[in-house]
């Protein structure tokens, strides 16, 4: 039996008439962090929504602790969705609801956490990510950094076993950028599995335990964390120096 949490195999997606990915192929063990590089439009995101079910593949697996996703009804990705979370890359708040009800929203929606529990919470998930006393504000009142974090907090606070993160540091300034860093290598320290896709490459050099390169459809190279450190890895070193797209 497979020791991975996620897996993707032979993974093929196209939109119309164009093919995205031809065969996609990778797998994340517990509590590691793997990046997914590759140039601007090759699908990383695609592959990103597919695993937690928001796209469907037209052919391959999808395993999440060796269930086979890819076919489940939307019914049965409630259960995926509550251990997976997805950091969308512009935090995706509601606008309209405070800090606070942002964060209320989903535990008020998949749990039965009376409001005492709720606020500690919120509380304890702000305090985590640096972000305390922070509830009465709206996302108008955020920095875009700011923003990233509660984007992060909300996908956090119901206890994923997975985070995906999604370009977590696009736009930011180096102050934000080392805060979201040290917050993803916080959380893999407490255990949790994840991927990056970004087009940061100190950022993924930092805190991923390894990467795979996607082009053409495919997974060109796996690298290693000390391979992104040292340039080391032929594949890797033409995708820095953009041979690779």
């Amino acid at each position: 039996m497979s020791d991975a949490v996620i897996e993707m195999k032979h993974f093929r997606k196209s939109f119309g008439d164009k093919v995205v990915h031809k065969d996609i192929n990778f797998s994340v063990k517990k509590g590691e962090c793997l990046g997914l590089l590759g140039g601007s439009g090759i699908g990383k995101s695609v592959i990103l929504r597919s695993l937690i079910g928001l796209e469907k593949p037209d052919s391959g697996q999808i395993l999440i602790n060796g269930e086979d996703i890819a076919q489940f009804k939307e019914s049965e990705l409630v259960r995926i969705r509550k251990k997976v979370a997805y950091v969308f890359q512009g935090g995706a708040l509601f606008d309209s609801m405070s800090v606070y009800q942002n964060l209320a929203y989903p535990l008020l929606e998949h749990t039965d956490m009376n409001d005492i529990e709720v606020r500690n919470r919120i509380v304890d998930t702000l305090d985590e990510l640096h972000m305390p006393n922070t509830e009465h504000l709206y996302p108008a009142d955020l920095s875009g950094g700011m923003q990233k974090r509660i984007g992060l907090a909300r996908s956090i606070i119901m206890g994923p076993e997975v985070i995906l993160y999604d370009e977590p540091t696009a736009g930011l300034d180096p102050f934000n950028t080392i805060r979201i860093q040290e917050i993803i290598m916080e959380l893999k320290a407490k255990g949790v599995t994840s991927m990056l896709v970004t087009h940061d490459i100190p950022t993924a050099a930092r805190v991923c335990d390894r990467a795979v390169i996607v082009a053409d459809g495919i997974v060109q190279a796996g690298v290693t964390h000390e391979e992104m450190n040292s340039g080391s890895n032929e594949t890797y070193r033409k995708f820095i120096e953009g041979e690779l797209r």
